[in-house]
This record gives structure tokens, sequence and C-alpha cells, in this order.
């Protein structure tokens, strides 16, 4: 089974329905949360990843975790990782000049054996150190 870790823009490209110019990418995300519960992937996800989904989406915690988090966990396909790698997190932000959330996020998937799932060019930048992939990717 392959192991995702999704960052937060993902569960925000499917909350909100995103689109850029041409593609429907709240689309690729809704696609890639199905073939979860399906059982093709374990997604991984932790605090912080809850928090920016939260703080971006304006609405209660509880909310977001019934609408996003939920039907994974209720497959037994959403696992936490739990955030204590701040010294590995901190020298990958100094050596690749991101910013430091960006590289917590690296080192978490990392450390679960999981493909980040991001459309962030921080991360994008990265794909020949690190498994990165956009959910269109998959």
């Amino acid at each position: 089974m392959v192991n995702l870790y999704f960052d937060a823009n993902v569960y925000l490209d499917y909350w909100e329905d995103r689109k850029d110019n041409l593609r429907p990418i709240g689309e690729f995300a809704y696609s890639l949360m199905r073939r979860a519960i399906n059982c093709e992937f374990v997604v991984y996800y932790s605090d912080l990843v809850f928090f920016e989904v939260s703080k971006s989406c304006s609405i209660p915690k509880e909310e977001v975790f019934e609408q996003m988090f939920r039907p994974l966990e209720r497959m037994g396909k959403l696992r936490m990782i739990t955030y204590n790698y701040e010294p590995e997190a901190t020298l990958l932000a100094r050596e690749k000049k991101i910013p430091k959330n960006d590289a917590i996020h690296l080192v978490l998937a990392e450390k679960c054996n999981a493909i980040l799932v991001s459309r962030d060019n921080h991360h994008l930048d990265l794909k020949d150190q690190f498994r990165v992939m956009k959910p269109e990717e998959l």
C-alpha cells in the first residue's frame, strides 16, 4: 500500500473546489481522497496540516475534521504523525531556503515513508531530492 502525506493545499483544493486557468484541481484532490477511501492509499496528516487547513478555511476545526478527515478515518485510511523533528526541519529550511512549515511537511512525509502530495512550488522544486508529486501525477 502506498502512503501519502497531503499538504494543506490539497485539502483546500478539494474543499474550495479550486480551478486553475484550465484544470479542475479540486477534482484531482477529490479523486485522490476517493482512491484512498477505496483502499489504494493510506493518508498521513499532522497537526500542522490540520491547523493550516482550518486557518485557511476560517471554519471551526471540528467541521474541518468532519468534512475532510473523517471519511478517511472511518475507512481506516487516515494516520496521524506527530511532529517532533524540529532540528531536522529547521536545518532543511535553512539549507533549501524554504519556509519552515514547508520543511516540516517534507520531513514528516519522509518519516512516514510517504509521497508528499502538494502544489506548493517550494515542495515541487525539490522533487529531485524528495518524493513529491502533484495530485494529478498519481
